[in-house]
């Protein structure tokens, strides 16, 4: 479970990265560098931070997959309802980077920047960050379902509690 999550992590902030650093300048035929060049701060200062958040992120994953392994042995924490969780808690946010780049490169260009040939890399990244928005919601309602789901415990004393 943990190597799942170690990649599930891994994988999303590379394609979160790339999507960002590399695909929205060339959706607007610049390179990373020229983007650089012609940006302040603002969009390395969000994808480091949505990098960062990212990590913590994985980081509480694994964290709490090992505590309730070892403290909890009863509690069902499966890797792919937690992949999903995870998942979603970094896809998700990474609208902020993606947006502050291409505001950035629409402002500096007042509002009518070139346009480039549609990137690969920022393609992966939309269906991806699309699929996490999705993967967020599984996580929810499977967690949910598990939640309401009466356990044998309860249904055994629910029984015991009926007339007969």
């Amino acid at each position: 479970m943990i190597v799942i999550l170690c990649c599930v992590g891994a994988v999303s902030i590379a394609i979160g990265v790339v999507g960002t650093v590399q695909g929205v300048p060339a959706g607007h035929g610049l390179s990373s560098a020229e983007a650089l060049a012609l940006l302040d701060d603002r969009p390395v200062l969000w994808t480091v931070g949505w990098a960062v958040w990212s990590v913590v992120w994985t980081a509480l994953a694994i964290y709490r997959a090992l505590w309730v392994t070892r403290h909890r042995p009863q509690v069902r924490f499966t890797a792919i309802r937690g992949s999903l969780w995870l998942w979603g808690a970094v896809g998700a946010p990474w609208f902020y980077p993606w947006i502050a780049w291409d505001f950035q490169i629409f402002d500096y260009y007042n509002e009518s920047p070139p346009v480039g040939a549609p990137s690969p890399a920022l393609s992966i990244a939309m269906y991806w960050w699309f699929g996490a928005g999705l993967a967020l919601v599984a996580g929810v309602v499977w967690s949910t379902a598990i939640s309401i789901r009466p356990n044998r415990e309860t249904a055994d004393q629910a029984r015991i509690a009926l007339p007969s």
